[in-house]
């Protein structure tokens, strides 16, 4: 398995339980996440998570996935991947 670092930024409206969402999605997949930073962003409203995690191309192309599809549940949130 070739594991690289990756980052990925999610961006959405300050809501009680996204972080819990979306570090169960690195959990449920052993993932460990090597770096969390969760900040105000610069649009009002709006926080910015940065998670940075040591795997491969298929399995975070399955977390991003994972990630949007509570996204849709849950509220609007623009994901990035780094």
């Amino acid at each position: 398995m070739d594991k690289k670092l990756y980052t990925i930024i999610v961006h959405s409206e300050n809501f009680a339980g996204l972080l819990n969402q979306v570090t169960a999605v690195f959990t449920r997949r052993q993932i460990n996440i090597e770096s969390l930073n969760v900040s105000a962003s610069s649009i009002k409203g709006v926080h910015k998570y940065t998670i940075t995690a040591w795997t491969d191309k298929d399995i975070i192309e399955k977390v991003v996935k994972q990630i949007r599809e509570e996204d849709r549940r849950d509220s609007g949130t623009l994901l990035h991947r780094g």
